[in-house]
């Protein structure tokens, strides 16, 4: 009996407590809330909350990948023998590679140092050729006229004057422009776009 007795009063107490708790939430549930969004303000009989917003709860910190940064790098491209079929081209590269040279071992005494890629293998195997173009224009003028600077201490002014009043030479250089006209550009044109994208780096 005394079991019985015990089960009895345990749900008379759990149904009681139910009900309760139901008349309790219908009773908070009936409560006036006054929401006004202009003043970020909530009024519920007696209590005003304001600036009250919503935000998400941070997931925990084991659950959380570490973020992966997405990075550009540029890939260096590298086209040989461009202008085979043009002789005149190749003789007129041979010699600016060769005043390229002059102009590395001239700066070396000043205690600088030009790394130029593929000027001390194009030296290597280098003949001596005639030119059909004149040496009084283009790359290979202006190249003649850099290395007979006297360079009195302040290289980079020098270089940049002599690069600005021969800058019409540069632009009419016929090696310079007959890579423009070669299929190479379009590859290393595309090259640069592919490796210089503009986008703004993802992290996922």
């Amino acid at each position: 009996p005394s079991i019985n007795n015990l089960l009895f009063h345990f749900r008379f107490f759990n149904q009681l407590f139910s009900q309760r708790f139901t008349v309790l939430f219908l009773i908070i549930v009936a409560v006036p809330v006054a929401v006004n969004n202009c003043l970020a303000r909530i009024v519920s009989g007696g209590v005003q909350i304001s600036g009250l917003h919503a935000t998400t709860a941070p997931r925990r910190q084991q659950q959380q990948t570490p973020p992966t940064l997405e990075s550009f790098v540029f890939t260096p491209y590298f086209e040989e023998d461009c202008l085979q079929g043009d002789k005149d081209l190749h003789a007129l590269l041979d010699h600016c590679t060769e005043k390229i040279c002059e102009l590395e071992l001239k700066v070396a005494q000043h205690g600088l140092k030009l790394d130029i890629p593929g000027t001390k293998s194009a030296v290597g195997g280098q003949r001596k050729k005639d030119l059909s173009v004149s040496s009084d224009q283009g790359l290979l003028h202006v190249l003649t006229e850099i290395c007979n600077l006297e360079l009195n201490g302040n290289l980079h002014s020098e270089l940049e004057e002599t690069l600005q009043q021969k800058s019409n030479q540069v632009r009419e250089d016929p090696l310079l422009n007959g890579l423009l006209n070669s299929s190479s550009f379009k590859t290393c044109l595309d090259t640069v776009l592919e490796n210089g994208s503009a986008h703004r780096i993802k992290i996922i």
